[in-house]
């Protein structure tokens, strides 16, 4: 009776395994977090700024960090961003600081990439709703593509996911 037991037990465990395997529960479903932040710099980012003439409490930082997590097995994965310091540069040559950016995309042996870009700038005489115009059309572009070669694109306006820190 037990040995019955036992294997009904054995038996509907590998069931339930299929049965997830089935209905897509041990599919991957890749997944992109995207965050962009104006913030104030900090102390120690104020006294590396050299900017004789800007006050530097009216410099801003704008960091936007993209992610694409569960995608091992993706073939293909991409992450695209403007460069920030171009986009502030056409409202205003002088306004860029300074720039730093950082890029991981193992596809095949990692399941996550990541890119993020950041751009401190002077910020004066602009409010929150100007620096959001002023990045309305840049957009930050996902794309992968699964190994059963279904393609996977999407785009989102920095400008509308702009979010701005309140000064500490």
């Amino acid at each position: 009776m037990k040995r019955i037991r036992k294997t009904v037990i054995f038996l509907l465990g590998v069931a339930a395994v299929m049965v997830m395997f089935v209905f897509g529960l041990g599919k991957e479903n890749p997944k992109a977090t995207i965050k962009v932040t104006v913030s104030h710099l900090s102390k120690e980012e104020q006294d590396a700024a050299s900017v004789p003439e800007a006050n530097k409490k009216d410099l801003r930082k704008l960091e936007v960090s993209v992610r694409i997590d569960d995608s091992k097995s993706a073939t293909d994965r991409k992450i695209e961003l403007p460069y920030l310091s171009t986009v502030i540069k056409q409202f205003d040559q002088s306004r860029v600081i300074s720039t730093s950016s950082f890029e991981q995309n193992n596809v095949g042996s990692e399941p996550f990439a990541i890119s993020e870009q950041s751009v401190i700038f002077d910020a004066r005489g602009l409010d929150e709703e100007a620096i959001r115009r002023m990045f309305e059309t840049s957009y930050a572009v996902v794309s992968w593509t699964s190994k059963d070669n279904a393609k996977t694109y999407d785009r989102f306006s920095i400008g509308n996911l702009l979010h701005v820190q309140q000064e500490p």
